[in-house]
């Protein structure tokens, strides 16, 4: 697969979102609050990492002071999605996981999260933000990345072992 990495060096205004959706802060997410947010958010796009990893490796990386897990949710409490910003270098923010829950797809939710996401990583003091794509992600996700002001810097071929169970039905029978 290939994978295309981003930098965005240009911040964005904090958008305005719908009336009822808001965006709080997780610290120290609970590993199975994380991990049920994460496969939802990524199934469907060999999302796979965070799954297999370890639950003690999983829980060092959430409790760090310089990892933003940022959840986006109705006003019924019900999570929408999530983007997780790592800060740990304070002039280069990583966007390490963004992504809507199948429930928010489709209703104009993700440019609005990318925005908060990138506004937020430059007004915590960041000179850039990175992230990376697969061929594997939403079809929406390097246009949105595009769409949001991230210029492609270059892009690799990455094989993965990615146990079977894992990958996501439309991409089983081509691994077998």
């Amino acid at each position: 697969m290939d994978v295309t990495f981003l930098v965005a060096a240009h911040s964005r205004p904090w958008p305005f979102l719908p009336d009822g959706i808001s965006i709080r802060r997780v610290h120290n997410p609970d590993i199975t609050f994380y991990r049920h947010l994460y496969e939802g958010v990524g199934a469907e796009y060999c999302w796979w990492m965070r799954r297999v990893m370890p639950d003690d490796r999983l829980a060092a990386i959430l409790s760090k002071d310089t990892l933003h897990v940022m959840l986006l949710q109705n006003e019924a409490g019900e999570s929408l999605g999530f983007y997780e910003l790592d800060l740990e270098d304070s002039r280069d923010a990583h966007l390490a996981y963004f992504g809507l829950l199948p429930s928010a797809l489709g209703k104009g939710l993700g440019g609005k999260l990318l925005d908060c996401a990138i506004a937020h990583a430059f007004s915590s003091g960041a000179a850039c933000v990175r992230v990376n794509t697969c061929t594997q992600d939403h079809p929406r996700a390097l246009p949105n990345y595009l769409r949001a002001g991230f210029e492609i810097t270059h892009v690799e071929h990455e094989c993965w072992n990615v146990p079977v169970e894992l990958l996501p039905e439309r991409l089983r029978d081509s691994a077998s």
